[in-house]
């Protein structure tokens, strides 16, 4: 093996560690979202859930009264953008005129 063959495999290791490191809590925030409490929770952690809880998600939706949170969110932001637009449009107006 060269030299430049083992500090590319070298570089190439330290990479997927790197991947893995930045990788593994994202994992494990998908995982825990579709565990059972007593998995969530277990000592040791369970790694891969043996029953996928994806009623966990329409639980959390509807629970949480989310389903109208989109149209709050998009008026509520228009009309922050309307304001701001007729702020500064009134400042135009001050300083032309």
């Amino acid at each position: 093996m060269t030299r430049y063959a083992s500090r590319n495999t070298v570089l190439v290791l330290v990479a997927i560690a790197f991947a893995i490191i930045y990788l593994f809590p994202l994992y494990w925030m998908y995982i825990t979202a579709i565990k059972t409490s007593s998995e969530a929770f277990a000592n040791p952690p369970i790694f891969i859930p043996t029953h996928a809880q994806w009623s966990n998600f329409v639980d959390v939706w509807v629970s949480r009264g989310m389903g109208g949170v989109r149209t709050k969110t998009w008026t509520g932001s228009m009309a922050q953008g309307r304001d701001y637009f007729d702020i500064r449009l009134g400042f135009a107006h001050q300083v032309i005129f």
